[in-house]
């Protein structure tokens, strides 16, 4: 449901949509630049959020996992089932508002040009993060221990690493042991995988390389 209360106030809400898995609902809402991310039980709001658009137009998609994560009381909750929810949501809501802004004004030169400005600086964080964890996952694979992951974390900005700071303890309880070493989970049920391991670990960091590549591919279409 969309609507708009002012020329200059956007209103969209998302329907509920379900965590795959769980019993657990999640809404998205925007009103200008401010989001609203409600998680629901059966008919009932259990914790909602506001918060601020960032420099990608969005809300830090980590730090709203992170949100949902603490509100729901179920132990090793798979944080991709949850971003994987999030990013569906929040294209919705992107798309509704772009829809509503186009019909809303004629677009400018000056809005053109600082469209594409806005894309160009999107596609070269999501360029820079793509290759940090391309950088990451040679690391790996050539060896690297828990503790020099760790360290390569800490010479980029702290959002490049994203959701892979969830396995933070797990890296730094395995220490100067070689990662790939480690990973002993592939062959299991995925039910039987734990959240926590090197091998859910390193799953993530491949599903993030891959978002980032389809995300880029998106934006240069865009910007053509």
């Amino acid at each position: 449901m969309s609507s708009i209360k002012s020329q200059n106030d956007i209103s969209i809400l998302t329907d509920q949509t379900a965590i795959k898995g769980t019993s657990y609902k999640i809404q998205l809402g925007i009103s200008e630049d401010i989001w609203i991310i409600r998680l629901w039980k059966g008919g009932a709001i259990l914790e909602s959020k506001r918060m601020e658009s960032g420099i990608e137009e969005t809300p830090n998609q980590n730090e709203m996992v992170q949100f949902i994560l603490n509100a729901i009381p179920i132990p090793n909750i798979n944080p991709m089932k949850v971003m994987n929810t999030l990013q569906g949501l929040i294209k919705e809501v992107v798309e509704k508002r772009k829809k509503i802004e186009s019909k809303k004004k004629p677009v400018h030169e000056f809005d053109k040009v600082k469209s594409e400005f806005l894309l160009k600086n999107k596609f070269q964080d999501c360029r820079k993060r793509y290759d940090f964890l391309k950088h990451i996952k040679e690391l790996i694979l050539n060896g690297a221990s828990g503790t020099k992951i760790l360290s390569e974390y800490e010479k980029f900005p702290r959002h490049f690493p994203g959701i892979l700071r969830m396995f933070e303890p797990t890296l730094k309880e395995l220490g100067d042991k070689k990662i790939i070493n480690h990973m002993d989970e592939s062959n299991k049920p995925q039910m039987l995988q734990r959240i926590n391991s090197l091998d859910s670990f390193f799953k993530t960091l491949k599903k993030e390389i891959s978002h980032l590549s389809t995300e880029m591919a998106q934006l240069e279409k865009r910007m053509k």
